[in-house]
């Protein structure tokens, strides 16, 4: 069995489709751009073009989307508002709570039995004024405690520093 043989005339080339006329008005070699065509979003700024809005044809779907997303990021702003002032409140309360329990405790600490002897003489306790100075510091912690895990619920800043990024 022998294949059959192909000869030079029996492949021919493609035939080239006819191009058609360019548009009246349209570059006229297959390189050249217009003058309003760009490649980049810098190089669109670059050229202060700016592409024709919704408004340019009519469109009232793309102004009410326009208007959505505004409305959309007011809302966002002011979110992020309100969570900063509470994020701040709660970072004001954790070291003023924390600086007061180190003050209570610090000076009996310092200053030992008779700094003790002397608070509980001063302020004529029953008790020794190391026990009511430990209790209010706990207090005190307890409140930075409580205002640190409040800050840190839901995500805490760094949720809110990942929406302002977007």
């Amino acid at each position: 069995m022998n294949a059959p043989s192909v000869t030079p005339d029996a492949v021919r080339e493609p035939q080239a489709w006819p191009q058609p006329e360019p548009a009246p008005g349209a570059p006229h070699s297959p390189g050249s751009r217009s003058a309003t065509t760009v490649d980049s979003p810098a190089e669109a700024r670059n050229s202060r073009h700016t592409p024709a809005g919704p408004e340019a044809h009519g469109d009232d779907s793309g102004n009410a989307l326009i208007s959505g997303v505004r409305r959309k990021l007011a809302d966002v702003e002011r979110y992020l508002r309100a969570v900063n002032a509470r994020r701040h409140l709660l970072v004001t309360v954790t070291i003023v709570a924390a600086a007061i329990a180190m003050l209570l405790t610090a000076p009996v600490a310092m200053g030992g039995k008779p700094l003790a002897d002397w608070l509980t003489e001063t302020f004529e306790s029953s008790s020794p004024s190391w026990r009511i100075l430990c209790a209010l510091a706990a207090v005190c912690s307890l409140i930075a405690a409580v205002a640190t895990s409040a800050g840190g619920a839901a995500g805490g800043p760094r949720a809110a520093a990942r929406i302002q990024e977007l």
